[in-house]
């Protein structure tokens, strides 16, 4: 039950952030959210707001994860350890077993400087 409450939450945060400003009429996540959050959701609307303007709040947000996961992450791991090689993709970052916990302490300790909140990161190992 746990798992579906946050696949929803999930589903409705991306909606919020993505659809255009009339999406409440059509889709019931942007609607959840809407009325989870009503003063979030209507500075989103301000900043969706206009002609072609729906996809501000997205680049806004992928700017922001590229800031925190290559120019912070990434170069606190690049200048304290050169030596652990390090592959982006998307929000992930990918190294070698070996070197998975220092990775996975530095993007938590950088996630928490930027977010104020500790977040539940997947590590997957291949």
């Amino acid at each position: 039950r746990e798992d579906e409450i946050r696949n929803f939450a999930k589903k409705a945060n991306f909606r919020a952030f993505f659809e255009k400003v009339y999406a409440p009429r059509w889709c019931n996540y942007v609607r959840a959210f809407k009325a989870c959050f009503p003063n979030v959701y209507t500075i989103f609307q301000q900043i969706k707001k206009g002609k072609g303007h729906h996809n501000t709040l997205a680049c806004v947000f992928q700017k922001f994860e590229s800031h925190l996961i290559l120019d912070r992450v990434c170069a606190d791991i690049n200048n304290t350890n050169p030596h652990i090689p390090l592959f982006t993709i998307h929000d992930s970052i990918c190294t070698t077993p070996r070197y998975s916990k220092v990775v996975q302490d530095i993007f938590m300790k950088h996630l928490i400087e930027a977010l104020g909140v500790e977040p539940v990161l997947k590590i997957e190992n291949w």
